[in-house]
């Protein structure tokens, strides 16, 4: 009866801690991608208010553009973080964020420092993906096991097969030795 009375005492406060830590890991999932979109929106108000007469059209453009995703992921980041974070959206910006990188190089977008901040959103962007993509990584893990275990069975069985080889011959040697003494 004493045992019982130990695990009445025992188990719902374990269960509770272990309860408080998976939230604890999910909060802090939560705010540190929650921060990196809010630092990119910190250095796109800074570098805005530091340029701001002199800035050229387009550049002030692509800002306007990236202000506006990055205050769209941090203003719909709890109710979206499960769908807003998925394939088809990193794709898109992905895209994006490639016509962007074109007009940097052909000098239609002047600074440098706006590439700056949209590869700091798409950084942004892309650890939310990480973050947030239920079973992400396991996929990837088992996309990644299954040719590298097949390669190892490939190397295992040629390793093997040598030694098998190498095994014949030798027994081969010595039955030979035994009937050249017999």
């Amino acid at each position: 009866m004493k045992d019982m009375e130990f695990f009445i005492i025992v188990v719902p406060p374990l269960i509770g801690s272990v309860a408080m830590i998976w939230h604890l890991h999910a909060l802090k999932k939560h705010d540190s991608v929650l921060f990196k979109f809010c630092e990119t929106r910190r250095n796109l108000m800074s570098f805005l208010r530091q340029e701001n007469y002199n800035l050229k059209r387009q550049d002030y453009m692509a800002l306007r553009q990236l202000g506006n995703w990055t205050d769209k992921a941090i203003h719909y980041y709890n109710d979206g973080k499960k769908s807003m974070f998925n394939a088809r959206r990193l794709a898109y910006e992905i895209k994006i964020m490639k016509q962007v990188d074109k007009k940097i190089k052909k000098r239609i977008i002047q600074s440098e420092e706006v590439g700056a901040l949209y590869r700091q959103f798409g950084s942004a962007l892309f650890s939310a993906f990480w973050a947030f993509t239920p079973f992400l990584r396991s996929e990837i893990v088992i996309t990644l096991a299954f040719p590298i275990l097949r390669l190892l069975a490939r190397h295992g069985t040629r390793h093997l097969k040598a030694k098998m080889t190498r095994l014949l011959e030798n027994i081969s040697w010595v039955s030979n030795e035994k009937q050249a003494y017999a």
